[in-house]
């Protein structure tokens, strides 16, 4: 999207954020994407809730997504696209 429009699109940086996430550089990660590591966390907690209530109690009380959830990372993701956008073109910076 960057090369055929000149913005940056709102998953731009997902990718890096990952792989910084692999090599535990937290930083880097949330410099690259700040969606990416609440997203990793939020699903590690949520399969290792699901694994203990399908393995060993059916009544274990676990994290639950919420649709809140999924608007707090869509707001995520939408003002860092704003801001590396404005950053670009108000400053020239490259993200």
């Amino acid at each position: 999207m960057y090369r055929m429009t000149g913005y940056y699109c709102p998953g731009c940086g997902g990718t890096r954020a990952v792989q910084a996430l692999v090599h535990v550089e937290l930083l880097r990660s949330l410099r690259c994407h700040p969606a990416v590591l609440p997203g990793v966390v939020m699903s590690i907690v949520f399969w290792i809730g699901m694994t203990c209530e399908k393995i060993v109690r059916p009544n274990i009380k676990r994290f639950k997504l919420r649709r809140i959830y999924f608007y707090v990372v869509l707001g995520i993701v939408m003002i860092q696209w704003i801001v590396k956008n404005v950053l670009l073109y108000a400053l020239g910076w490259h993200i």
